[in-house]
């Protein structure tokens, strides 16, 4: 059969397309990224005449069996709890975060995991040498906590040092399926059939679409490693996070230890859960209790303070008590300051509005700054009246009564109502040993002045 072509233009930067060569691409404004391809006709017929995959079939819902979606654990612990069990054969997972924040040293720490329980385990390190891979080894493996023998995991665990594509997937085929791949990063792959420059969008689609669609023909499970822009957001094309089953992000405070693992995107599960692990010489580790840990002093050991206030998060099933922090200073410029770390910084400007209104506090003469501890983040709303008590605290000078924790949101009209999940909060925060927890029912109050009346 004769192939027809035709040429087009592609942009090497973002794959857009052209029907004419020009010197700026429309799309991404990249001077000279425009390269000519050639186009071919009747691509359908023509893979129907070679293709030898069996043909889609609709199967009879009982007799498909369930045996591939189950989950391995990787035992680590804060690791399987985001992604609902484990790691699902078959399935594609993509890791992102800032650079440095500890994403290499997280995905060795699970292919060692896997590799100790015999699974068959690829590392390609298309960034830095497997010479600083396996040094990074080393120190985890003599310093972590991972139990488990030596040898054990270096026969089944494979380091590889390449970034052309060609030959990841000639590795990948020689190890067959059943195992884990792990491609750190996507965005150091090049693919020798596709346009563009590695790193650009047209390159990033190409190779993750390639790599997605081998993981799902020879049945092994793929994590790929992928880079963040300045702005924070996934770097390459959309369609990198439409194509993978999982989606997780890294984050943390660069210079402190804390890492906090949380899922944008599941098939497999929730992604509400959060993981929450501890970077330090020895490599990650799950923090066990957080009862504790955004806490200032530990449990029961609580003294009044002023402008802290305790109350309780739920991430996902996981009830986590935290701390704000709020600090109230006499104001130096025409326009006071509000700073907010952990929070939006729209919601403390939102609650010290309904406090001025309805409360009489002038508090635009004060300089407010929020804080949650240990670089923890949440857009909770549940937490709106801890955050209206610390600073009332802190702008009043009285202390806040030891032992207390307090749960509800705040509306424009001034009223507390109750957050999502409230009685459950309210269940765990006793549980944990709260015996005074403050929420809307107490005494009948539903709007904020009523509520803290009495308290101080």
């Amino acid at each position: 059969m004769a192939v027809k072509s035709k040429k087009q233009y592609v942009c090497g930067s973002c794959g857009a397309r052209y029907a004419g060569w020009q010197g700026k691409c429309d799309s991404c404004g990249d001077w000279n990224t425009i390269i000519e391809q050639s186009v071919i006709k009747n691509v359908t017929k023509i893979i129907r005449e070679n293709s030898h995959s069996i043909i889609a079939k609709p199967y009879i819902l009982g007799d498909i069996s369930r045996e591939d979606a189950a989950k391995i654990s990787t035992n680590f612990v804060e690791f399987d709890r985001v992604l609902g069990g484990g790691i699902t054969k078959g399935g594609v997972y993509l890791l992102t975060g800032e650079p440095g924040i500890g994403k290499s040293t997280l995905l060795l720490q699970i292919a060692m995991h896997m590799s100790m329980k015999g699974t068959s385990v690829l590392y390609v390190s298309a960034e830095e040498p497997i010479q600083q891979v396996a040094l990074r080894y080393d120190r985890i493996l003599s310093k972590g906590d991972i139990v488990g023998e030596k040898e054990q995991i270096e026969n089944n665990l494979r380091l590889a040092n390449a970034y052309n594509l060609t030959d990841i997937e000639s590795i990948i085929a020689e190890m067959g399926g059943g195992g884990l791949v792990i491609i750190d990063s996507i965005q150091t792959i090049v693919d020798t059939d596709s346009v563009g420059l590695p790193g650009g969008q047209a390159q990033i689609r190409a190779n993750a679409s390639k790599l997605t669609t081998l993981a799902k023909e020879i049945g092994f499970s793929l994590m790929i490693v992928g880079h963040v822009t300045k702005e924070g957001s996934l770097a390459g094309p959309k369609l990198l996070e439409h194509l993978v089953d999982v989606v997780l992000f890294f984050e943390g405070e660069e210079k402190g230890g804390l890492r906090l693992l949380r899922a944008q995107k599941n098939r497999y599960g929730s992604t509400a859960e959060l993981g929450v692990m501890l970077l330090d010489d020895s490599g990650l580790r799950s923090v066990a209790e957080l009862q504790e840990f955004f806490l200032n002093s530990g449990k029961g050991k609580a003294e009044p303070q002023i402008g802290a206030v305790r109350t309780i998060v739920m991430e996902g099933n996981r009830p986590i008590i935290i701390e704000v922090q709020a600090l109230a200073v006499p104001t130096a410029f025409a326009y006071p300051k509000k700073v907010a770390e952990g929070i939006p910084l729209t919601r403390v400007q939102l609650i010290a509005a309904i406090m001025s209104r309805y409360l009489g506090l002038k508090l635009d003469g004060y300089d407010i700054y929020v804080n949650l501890p240990h670089g923890y983040r949440t857009a909770d709303r549940g937490i709106d009246l801890a955050v209206a008590v610390a600073i009332y605290s802190s702008v009043k000078k009285v202390k806040v009564p030891a032992g207390q924790l307090f749960i509800g949101e705040l509306v424009l009209s001034g009223r507390v109502v109750n957050p999502v999940q409230s009685e459950r909060r309210a269940s765990e925060a006793k549980n944990m040993g709260y015996k005074d927890v403050v929420t809307v029912k107490r005494n009948g109050a539903n709007d904020l002045k009523s509520l803290l009346k009495g308290l101080f």
